[in-house]
C-alpha cells in the first residue's frame, strides 16, 4: 500500500511539472491581440462605457439599483477585457522584442546599408513594437479609469445607503402620525386586494388566462411530486433514528440540517414555482401583483427556514438528537417562540411590502407605524425568549460566551423599539437585520465546522480538534490534520465574513471592487501581483514540495535498496533528486506568479555581488555540500572522525553533516569545515576492520600450542575473514612471559566489540583447557576506534584491498 501511494505521489509529481510547463508554454505562446481595427473598436467602446459611467456620476440625486448594478457591471466587463488585451499585448511584446534583438542593431549613420529584407522586417516590427505599447498603455489607462469609477460608485452607493438608514422619519409620538398612518394602510390594503385583478385582467387581455392555469397547475403539480418524494428521502438517508441513542455531534447536525430541508423543502420550492409563473405571466417590473407575490416567497421561505432550523435543532420530541444546548423543558418554548417571532417578522415586512406600490419604499407615516409595532412586538417575544432557565451551556467557557451573547440580545431588543420610536424606523431595521444575519451566519458556519472536522477525523484517522492537535501519535498526522482543520476553516469563515459585511450594510459594489482588485492585481513595475496567482502559485509551491517529498521518501525506501549501490551512495542519489526536484517546484512556482526568468536571472546577478560578501559562509558551505555528494569522500553511514569528535554520519545537506556519536549526540559540521580539514573516514573504502589482541604466556609455555590455539579462536568466529587469513605473531620474550598477538579482520565495523569479545571468551577457555597459563591481564589494541556501547546501523560489507588500515599499537 505504503508503494502504492508513493508510485502515486512520483506520477503525480511528474504530471504536475508537465501540467504547469505545458501551461506556462501556452502562455509564452499565446497569439497576440487582436487586429488594430478590431483593438481599435474595443478602446472606443470602453471609453463609451466609461463616458455613460461618469454621466450617471455626474447626476444629481439618488441612483436607483438597477442603475448601480448595471454600471457596475459594465466597468467590471471593461477591467476584464482592458486587462485581457493587456495580457495578450504583453506576451506578443516579449516576441516582437526578442525578434527585433535578434536582428541586432540598426546600422549607424554612414556605415553600409542593411540587407532590403532585414530592413523591411525590421520597420515592420518596429511598427508592430510601437501599436503592442500602445495597446498596452490605453489597456491600462482604461483600467485605472474603470477601477477609479467603480471606486467612486461605491462610495456613492454607500452614501446613499447610509443617508437612507440614517434618514429620520416622523415619530410615531404624535396621533398625527398614527392617524396618517392608519389612513396609508387602508390604501394599502384596497391596492392589495385589487393587485390580483388588475393582474388577471393582463392576462386575459393578451390570451394567456388558460396556459397560465392548465401550465401553472401542470408545474405546480410536478413540482409538488418531486418535492414530496425529496422530502421523504432525506427523512429516511439522513433524518434522526430514535434506535440510536447516542448519536455523534456531527450525526445530530446532520439529521438537524437534513430535517430542516425537508420540512421547509416542499413549500419553498411550490412558492419559487408559482412565484415565476406569476412573474412569467407580468414581469415584476410592470405588475404590482407580481411584487407582492415575490415578496411574500422570499418572507414564507425565510420563515419555514427559521422555524424549520429551529425545531430541527432543538429537538423537542428527541433529546438526544438535539444540537443546541438547551434545557428539556426549555426546548419546546423556544422553538415554539423562536416559530412565533418568524412569524411576526414575516407579517410585517409584509404590511410593509403592501405599501409599497408607488415606488420602492413606503410613506413615511406609514413606515414608521409599522417598524414602531414591528419592533415593539419583536422585542417583547426576544425577551421572552432569552430567559436564562431556558439555556445551559457544556462548559465554563460556553457559559461566558453564551451569557455575553445573551445581554447583547437583550439591549438590542430594548433599544430598537426606543430607535423608532425616536423616528429611525431604517436604522432599527438595520441593526435588527445585522443582528439575526450575524446569528443565523455564524450559527450555521459554526454548525458546518463542526460536520466537517468530524468527517475529517473520520477521513484521517485521527481527531481534528479547535487546537488543530491530533490524536497522540505520528507527527504526520499532526500536520495533516492542522491543515485539514485551516482549509475547513478558510472555506467557511471567508464566505461568512462576505455575507457579515454585506448585512452590516456595506456597500455590495464597493465590497466587489475592494475584492476584484485583490483578485485581478497589483502592477508592480512590469509584474501584475493578483491574488488568485499568489494562491495558485502556493499550491503548486506546496503540492510540488508536498509530492517531491513523498517520491524521495520511495525511493529511499523502494527503489534505491533495489540496486548494488551502497547506502551513501543511495542517500546522495535521493538527496540530489530531491534538490534538483524542489528547484523546479519552485522555478514553476516562480512562473505561475507570471514572472519572467530572465528578469529574475538579473535581479539574481545584481545581488551576487552583495551574496558573495554577505553570505559568504553560507555559499561556502553550500559548494561544499555539493562537492560531497558528488564527490563522496563521506557519506551516509560512514565511521568518521573529525578533530576530536568520531561517530556515525547521519545526514548530509547542502549546508551541514551531522555526526553522531557513539554518545547518541549529534554532532553538527558545516561541509567546508569537513573539505578544509583532515578527516579520518575509517569506513572509505569497506567496512573490513582489523583487531589485535595482544597476550602474554608465562614461560615454559608451548609456544606452538598458543599460536594453535589462538588460531582456532580465531577461525571459529564467523564474523572474521578467511582472507586475508587471521595470523599469530610471536612479538618478543619479556621477564614476566612470552608476548603474542592474534591479528584478524572482522567483516564490518559494527561486529568490532562482539568480535572482540567473542574472542577473548574463546581464548580464555581454550587456555584453561589446554593449561596454558596466562602471564598478565590481556590486552586488546585495535586498528580502529571503539565504537562503545552504540554501534552504527548494520550494513552490507563491501570488501577492498585488506592492506589498508593502521597497524596496532603496542602496549
Amino acid at each position: 500500500m505504503r508503494a502504492s501511494r508513493s508510485f502515486v505521489a512520483f506520477f503525480s509529481f511528474i504530471a504536475l511539472v508537465l501540467a504547469i510547463s505545458a501551461w506556462s508554454a501556452h502562455a509564452q505562446t499565446a497569439p497576440g491581440p487582436a487586429p488594430l481595427a478590431e483593438a481599435s473598436q474595443k478602446i472606443a467602446q470602453w471609453e463609451k462605457s466609461l463616458k455613460a459611467a461618469e454621466e450617471l456620476l455626474q447626476q444629481k440625486g439618488d441612483l436607483s439599483r438597477p442603475e448601480i448594478e448595471e454600471t457596475s457591471q459594465s466597468l467590471s466587463t471593461v477591467v476584464g477585457s482592458a486587462q485581457a488585451l493587456r495580457g495578450a499585448s504583453q506576451q506578443a511584446l516579449q516576441s516582437v522584442s526578442a525578434e527585433l534583438q535578434s536582428l541586432g542593431p540598426a546600422p549607424a549613420e554612414g556605415s553600409p546599408p542593411e540587407d532590403g529584407k532585414v530592413a523591411t522586417t525590421r520597420a515592420t516590427l518596429t511598427k508592430r513594437q510601437a501599436e503592442l505599447d500602445g495597446f498596452i498603455s490605453q489597456a491600462q489607462l482604461t483600467i485605472v479609469r474603470a477601477q477609479n469609477l467603480a471606486g467612486a460608485l461605491g462610495v456613492h452607493e454607500q452614501g446613499q445607503r447610509t443617508a437612507f438608514i440614517l434618514k429620520r422619519l416622523p415619530a410615531p409620538l404624535k396621533p398625527a402620525v398614527w392617524v396618517d398612518g392608519w389612513q396609508q394602510m387602508l390604501s394599502a390594503v384596497d391596492d392589495t386586494m385589487a393587485a390580483p385583478q388588475a393582474w388577471w385582467r393582463v392576462i386575459a387581455a393578451e390570451g394567456m388566462a388558460g396556459v397560465v392555469l392548465i401550465g401553472g397547475s401542470l408545474l405546480l403539480g410536478l413540482t409538488l411530486l418531486f418535492a414530496w418524494r425529496l422530502h421523504l428521502f432525506l427523512r429516511r438517508r439522513w433524518g434522526p433514528n430514535p434506535t440510536i441513542d447516542e448519536p455523534s455531534h456531527a450525526r445530530r447536525i446532520l439529521a438537524a440540517g437534513a430535517m430542516a430541508v425537508s420540512d421547509i423543502l416542499i413549500p419553498c420550492i411550490f412558492l419559487l414555482a408559482l412565484w415565476r409563473i406569476v412573474d412569467w405571466a407580468v414581469p415584476v417590473t410592470t405588475d404590482f401583483f407580481t411584487q407582492l407575490v415575490g415578496g411574500g416567497a422570499k418572507n414564507l421561505v425565510a420563515f419555514l427556514l427559521v422555524s424549520g432550523l429551529a425545531r430541527a435543532t432543538l429537538s423537542p420530541h428527541l433529546p438526544n438528537w438535539r444540537v443546541i444546548p438547551v434545557t428539556p423543558q426549555g426546548a419546546q418554548q423556544i422553538a415554539n417562540k423562536v416559530t412565533l417571532l418568524a412569524i411576526m417578522v414575516a407579517l410585517f415586512n409584509m404590511i410593509y411590502l403592501m405599501g409599497t406600490k408607488d415606488g420602492p419604499v413606503a410613506a413615511d407615516a406609514f413606515t414608521a407605524c409599522n417598524a414602531f409595532l414591528r419592533d415593539l412586538v419583536v422585542g417583547s417575544i426576544a425577551l421572552s425568549l432569552l430567559r436564562r432557565e431556558y439555556w445551559a451551556a457544556p462548559d465554563a467557557r460556553l457559559a461566558g460566551i453564551m451569557g455575553l451573547v445573551r445581554r447583547f440580545l437583550i439591549l438590542v431588543a430594548c433599544v430598537s423599539p426606543l430607535l423608532s420610536l425616536a423616528g429611525y424606523a431604517y436604522l432599527s431595521e438595520a441593526v435588527l437585520i445585522a443582528v439575526t444575519a450575524t446569528l443565523v451566519i455564524v450559527g450555521i458556519a459554526w454548525l458546518l465546522r463542526s460536520v466537517m472536522l468530524e468527517s475529517l477525523s473520520l477521513l484521517l484517522g485521527s481527531e481534528v480538534t479547535d487546537e488543530g492537535a491530533a490524536v497522540p501519535g505520528a507527527s504526520n498526522a499532526f500536520r495533516l490534520s492542522f491543515w485539514a482543520r485551516l482549509l475547513v476553516e478558510t472555506v467557511l469563515w471567508l464566505p461568512a465574513f462576505y455575507l457579515l459585511l454585506l448585512s452590516y450594510g456595506l456597500s455590495p459594489s464597493l465590497l466587489n471592487l475592494i475584492i476584484n482588485r485583490a483578485v485581478s492585481g497589483v502592477q508592480v513595475g512590469q509584474v501584475t501581483l493578483s491574488l488568485t496567482e499568489i494562491v495558485l502559485a502556493l499550491v503548486v509551491l506546496v503540492a510540488g514540495l508536498f509530492i517531491v517529498g513523498r517520491v524521495k521518501r520511495w525511493l529511499s525506501d523502494q527503489i534505491l535498496p533495489t540496486t548494488r549501490f551502497d547506502i551513501g551512495l543511495q542517500n546522495s542519489v535521493a538527496a540530489g533528486f530531491g534538490y534538483v526536484a524542489s528547484l523546479i517546484v519552485i522555478t514553476l512556482a516562480v512562473v505561475t506568479l507570471g514572472i519572467d526568468l530572465s528578469s529574475v536571472a538579473i535581479i539574481a546577478g545584481a545581488l551576487s555581488v552583495g551574496i558573495g560578501f554577505g553570505l559568504k559562509t553560507v555559499v561556502e558551505n553550500f559548494v561544499a555540500g555539493i562537492l560531497i555528494l558528488i564527490e563522496r569522500p563521506i557519506k551516509v553511514g560512514d565511521w568518521i572522525v573529525v578533530g576530536g569528535t568520531e561517530g556515525t554520519v547521519k545526514r548530509i545537506s547542502v549546508r551541514s553533516t551531522e555526526v553522531e556519536t557513539f554518545d547518541n549526540a549529534s554532532v553538527i559540521f558545516p561541509n567546508s569545515e569537513l573539505i578544509a580539514s583532515a578527516v579520518v573516514n575509517w569506513t572509505l573504502r569497506d567496512r573490513v576492520v582489523r583487531i589485535v589482541i595482544s597476550m602474554r604466556v608465562v614461560p615454559g609455555s608451548d609456544t606452538k600450542l598458543v599460536r594453535d590455539l589462538l588460531l582456532d579462536c580465531a577461525r571459529q568466529q564467523r564474523r572474521i575473514c578467511a582472507e586475508p587469513a587471521p595470523t599469530v605473531l610471536f612479538k618478543k620474550f619479556v621477564d614476566i612471559g612470552l608476548e603474542f598477538e592474534l591479528r584478524c579482520f572482522v567483516i564490518d565495523t559494527n561486529y568490532v566489540n562482539q568480535v572482540t569479545s567473542d574472542l577473548n571468551f574463546a581464548i580464555d577457555n581454550a587456555f584453561r583447557a589446554h593449561g596454558v597459563d596466562i602471564a598478565h591481564t590481556a590486552s586488546v589494541v585495535r586498528s580502529r576506534p571503539d565504537p562503545a556501547a552504540l554501534p552504527a546501523p548494520v550494513t552490507e560489507a563491501t570488501k577492498q584491498p585488506k592492506a589498508s588500515g593502521p597497524i596496532a599499537a603496542e602496549e
